[in-house]
């Protein structure tokens, strides 16, 4: 007899509806798994720009680790440019990228982060 000490158990057609659905859940999962694997994530598209009159900048990124690999693309002429004395270093939700002291503007760069 259902009761507050043996409350009634949920109805299966109930539990499938909504967030709970299980067949739902392993739809979202194949698609989640398929844009993996296509290169698909939440690590790209981002971008930072070099400080100036500073040989340093640092960005926050919460998906940054200190095992993370950061990858950069030059989105700018003047970025292009300072390519060869790029180097970074990964922390706890940032990285710090190490750059020639310049009062150069416009050193923008797209990154992407694995790991």
């Amino acid at each position: 007899m259902p009761g507050p000490l043996n409350p009634t158990p949920p109805v299966q057609t109930e539990w499938k509806q909504g967030k709970n659905n299980p067949d739902e859940m392993i739809r979202k999962f194949g698609i989640t798994i398929n844009n993996l694997l296509k290169g698909k994530h939440n690590a790209a598209g981002r971008s930072f720009t070099c400080a100036t009159s500073a040989a340093t900048t640092v960005v926050t990124d919460d998906i940054v680790g200190p095992q993370s690999h950061i990858t950069v693309q030059a989105t700018t002429a003047a970025a292009a440019a300072e390519l060869a004395t790029l180097y970074i270093v990964p922390g706890i939700g940032s990285f710090t990228v190490n750059h020639t002291n310049s009062a150069t503007t416009g050193r923008t760069f797209s990154y992407s982060v694995q790991g």
